[in-house]
């Protein structure tokens, strides 16, 4: 005999019925009603034709106790052909889909856990449909994969949210909402959603002390001897770069740059002024035609672990304190008399952007 197991322990079993089997009688689990709630709309993101995405998060649990419950539903809602978040297009009955990878509208995705890249180390955390609660600072995700949720609209545009689901806790996950929520339009949003940049101000670089220079060669792959890729690192003297990950304590930038293909690295970094295109995709890199001499490769987005293209960090016992993505500015370098002045004046992908400055000579 299976049954689920519900969100209260209090299932009692009976001395029996008429036939002296003991019968067992499931507790009805508390209803979570939720306070605030926020919708996240992020359209046709897999171009699939039969439904638009919507995430639902639910937050402020008025269950009594220390713990904070929330729970997030992922929906494949009808699709609207303006691409704009339509409130209406909500309505319904979301059930489990009748396969993994179904997508019609009218189903909801199942939990998952994803890698996410950080300042400090890859982490895992829930994705998908989840309930979640945090103890003691500590998040416990339930990935949610069979019940439904509905989901209906008033004439003031109160939302009325009534639902249950199960996860791989085998737990029944009650759940109600009503109320106005936040809506969000995130078509075109790509990411992990963490920060690539932290500084608040511009950022003046005067104790640089050392430089690396690594020739990555056709690193891009293309074939046709059109440029080379040099791989600058300028550091502070309480930063190790011996590895090929600095580590220690101090400030230091990350630059990559083309440079023409007949470049010997015994003889440095070309003079000239080298800048980072005005148009970067939003899911990194450059455009072909950018992959030029004397062009700077931007920071590639979510890139923390083993980080790529031009950055800026300040690090303290090897670890990201400050740090900045650069999708903007210029490196100039001159060579008088075989040395070098380097003249740095980079942007970071913030809104708005901060500056990041410096001049290093040897």
């Amino acid at each position: 005999m299976a049954f689920a197991i519900t969100a209260c322990d209090n299932a009692t079993v009976s001395e029996g019925d008429d036939d002296g089997f003991p019968t067992f009688q499931e507790s009805v689990p508390d209803t979570m009603a939720y306070s605030e709630a926020r919708l996240s709309y992020y359209g046709d993101d897999t171009f699939s034709g039969v439904s638009d995405l919507w995430i639902l998060e639910l937050d402020k649990c008025s269950l009594a106790g220390g713990d904070t419950y929330r729970i997030a539903v992922s929906l494949n809602a009808r699709p609207d052909k303006s691409g704009k978040p339509v409130l209406d297009n909500l309505e319904g009955k979301y059930s489990m889909g009748a396969y993994t990878a179904d997508m019609s509208a009218g189903t909801f995705n199942s939990g998952y856990m994803d890698d996410v890249d950080t300042p400090d180390g890859v982490t895992k955390r829930p994705a998908g449909s989840y309930f979640d609660r945090m103890v003691n600072g500590t998040s416990v995700p339930d990935l949610l994969r069979e019940g439904y949720c509905t989901i209906s609209f008033g004439k003031d545009g109160t939302m009325s949210v009534e639902g249950m689901m199960v996860g791989t806790e085998y737990m029944k996950r009650y759940f109600t909402y009503k109320g106005k929520p936040e809506v969000s339009d995130n078509t075109g949003l790509t990411g992990s959603g963490v920060p690539n940049t932290n500084i608040t101000s511009d950022i003046e670089l005067t104790s640089l002390a050392q430089i690396r220079i690594t020739d990555k060669g056709d690193s891009y792959m293309l074939g046709d001897k059109s440029y080379r890729l040099f791989e600058l690192y300028l550091a502070d003297k309480g930063i190790d770069l011996s590895d090929e990950w600095p580590s220690g304590d101090g400030e230091l930038l990350r630059i990559e740059l083309f440079v023409p293909w007949d470049t010997d690295v015994n003889d440095g970094i070309p003079a000239g002024t080298y800048s980072v295109p005005e148009n970067i995709p939003a899911s990194g890199g450059l455009y072909r035609e950018d992959i030029v001499p004397f062009r700077i490769v931007p920071g590639y987005p979510d890139r923390f672990t083993r980080n790529t293209g031009t950055w800026y960090q300040m690090l303290e016992k090897d670890k990201w304190i400050d740090y900045a993505r650069i999708t903007g500015g210029t490196v100039t370098v001159e060579r008088p008399e075989g040395k070098y002045r380097i003249t740095v004046d980079l942007t970071d992908c913030g809104k708005p952007s901060h500056h990041v400055r410096s001049v290093w000579t040897d």
